[in-house]
């Protein structure tokens, strides 16, 4: 995660193993969300174990994902699933799913060091293999052993949402870090995470820790719609961070996150085919990624049929000469092909547009959107498909805008 220039990861979902086998080489590692670490264990457990060892293998870590133990999942309206029930169990804290929001008082250090010591069992105990070992070894066609399957690059300490440093959830995240800290011991290396609920935190935030690596959430980041001034800010604590020699990788993060790698940011990890920013309460909601086609023009999804508009107008400045796409037109590619394709848009991004710096990136998005503004204006189309062409961009603008204002 802090090893390379950029590292560039993936989230696993049960539905993306064959994009991340098929495109293990252009990425550099890959997170498992602990529910989904619990609730498939042998299942997931033996896909990734068999891919960490393979020879120049992805890492791999768990996200504890902890905030969504900070509210109710029980109630008349609402029902765990069985995957929050299992991880509950699995940290032998089944009180964990309650009917309540619950407050930090309810999180005592002998309640938190209790649940670090099972989670930290957990990874450690990651690497022990199964006959689902043997099944995903054999589909991945090469010779694997299982006494290669690694444990987690890093053990990612449960943590809590807060909305600052004055916010008690901040002091219990904080203590949990310490507790799953020596938990750990010298088996491994512990890593803290600092999930914040806006970037005006950040300053702050960045400045009461001392470790030396963090992985970051800034709550609901959402790069398509956050305004110039709240990016601009995203920006910022970065660059200071990097200033505090703090390396800071991104647990969501899309195109603006290749942005943030010339402040500073060490690499970010994105959904395969969605599931670049997260908001905190609705950690209880997931399922696959829709059937959408990756823009490169635009740096962002948009429908098949958008896509499919925008290739017609202008095949050149839309289309896309990837692996999947050679070209053609986006309505052709399969679920499975738009996934990969998503992955390749991303590594491309990351080689061609870290070499920029601010001022350039800047350049290159104003140009950009000028020649999708002027390309779809002189179209021969219809004038609702133009209208709703024309609203796709919009983000382009605020993205530019929070550069120059950072310099």
């Amino acid at each position: 995660m802090f090893d390379r220039g950029f590292s560039h990861y993936l989230t696993y979902g049960a539905t993306d193993q064959h994009t991340i086998v098929e495109l293990s080489q252009i990425i550099d590692g890959v997170i498992v969300p602990a529910t989904v670490a619990a609730f498939q264990k042998d299942g997931t457990g033996g896909f990734v174990l068999s891919l960490s060892a393979r020879e120049s293998a992805p890492d791999y870590v768990i996200d504890p994902r902890f905030p969504l133990y900070q509210q109710a999942l029980r109630g008349s309206e609402r029902k765990p699933k069985k995957s929050h029930l299992m991880l509950s169990e699995l940290l032998e804290d089944e009180g964990l799913v309650q009917a309540s929001d619950p407050s930090p008082n309810d999180f005592d250090d002998k309640r938190l060091a209790g649940i670090a010591k099972k989670w930290v069992e957990f990874n450690l105990g990651y690497t022990e293999v199964d006959a689902k070992f043997q099944k995903y070894a054999e589909r991945l066609g090469e010779r694997i052993l299982p006494q290669d399957a690694k444990t987690p690059k890093y053990i990612i300490a449960p943590y809590f949402m807060a909305s600052g440093v004055e916010d008690p959830w901040w002091e219990r995240s904080q203590r949990f870090f310490e507790l799953t800290k020596e938990a750990v011991g010298s088996d491994s290396e512990c890593l803290r995470v600092v999930a914040v609920k806006s970037a005006d935190a950040l300053p702050d935030a960045i400045e009461s820790i001392s470790e030396e690596r963090i992985g970051l959430w800034v709550n609901d980041l959402h790069e398509l719609t956050t305004d110039p001034a709240d990016l601009a800010g995203y920006l910022r604590g970065i660059r200071a961070a990097s200033a505090s020699e703090i390396s800071v990788f991104a647990l969501y993060g899309g195109f603006f996150s290749v942005i943030a790698s010339k402040v500073g940011l060490n690499g970010s990890c994105h959904g395969i085919g969605f599931g670049e920013h997260r908001k905190w309460v609705e950690l209880p909601s997931s399922g696959p990624a829709p059937a959408r086609y990756y823009s490169p023009a635009l740096h962002r999804y948009v429908s098949q049929e958008d896509a499919y508009q925008l290739w017609r107008i202008d095949e050149e400045f839309f289309g896309c000469q990837c692996a999947e796409c050679k070209g053609q037109n986006p309505l052709r590619l399969d679920y499975h092909e738009l996934m990969k394709h998503s992955v390749r848009c991303r590594a491309e991004e990351i080689s061609n547009w870290r070499q920029f710096r601010l001022d350039e990136i800047s350049a290159k998005l104003k140009e950009q959107y000028a020649r999708f503004i002027e390309t779809v204006e002189s179209a021969n189309i219809a004038e609702r498909d133009k209208d709703r062409l024309l609203r796709l961009p919009r983000h382009l603008p605020n993205w530019f805008r929070a550069v120059d204002e950072i310099g």
